[in-house]
């Protein structure tokens, strides 16, 4: 993995420490607290980390500095479904993480998850391997959090041909 840019590093922290009114997401109902979801790998030659908000929108940033956005563009609404169903997701298994003040890259092999409430943040690693293999708790989370990011990848896709 090669150093990591400025860029990511500003978007990654900010992503991880501003607060759901600066977003101007609504109070999420007490049952269902997670207003922000956060997954993270090492890809071949980046770290990769989703975010996604309760509004539905999410962006796919890697450490080299690149960017695949999200948002409630037209030809969008398979990101917003895939946004809800992580959201979902992350807080029926949010008792399975705890509160996180430290907010380290994944290690190698390793997924992390980082939830975003109102409380504070919530957060977890996992072995890929085991989660691929439905072996851990939290392979869901990482299930929906890898169609979030297929949908991002359908919706840029959608973009260039719409361009072109």
């Amino acid at each position: 993995m090669d150093a990591l840019s400025s860029n990511y590093i500003r978007k990654r922290e900010q992503a991880l420490r501003i607060s759901r009114a600066a977003l101007g997401i609504e109070v999420p109902p007490a049952e269902a607290p997670v207003w922000s979801v956060l997954m993270e790998w090492v890809a071949p030659s980046a770290v990769a980390t989703c975010v996604t908000t309760l509004d539905g929108s999410a962006d796919l940033l890697f450490s080299e500095g690149s960017e695949l956005p999200g948002d409630h563009a037209p030809g969008a609404e398979p990101l917003v479904r895939a946004v809800a169903m992580l959201h979902e997701h992350a807080n029926g298994l949010r008792q399975l993480l705890k509160p996180a003040d430290a907010f380290p890259l994944p290690k190698a092999e390793h997924v992390n998850f980082f939830l975003l409430t109102d409380a504070g943040v919530l957060s977890a690693s996992a072995r890929e391997a085991e989660l691929r293999i439905r072996r851990h708790p939290l392979w869901r989370l990482y299930f929906a959090a890898h169609e979030v990011t297929s949908a991002l990848y359908q919706l840029d896709e959608l973009r260039y041909s719409e361009r072109a």
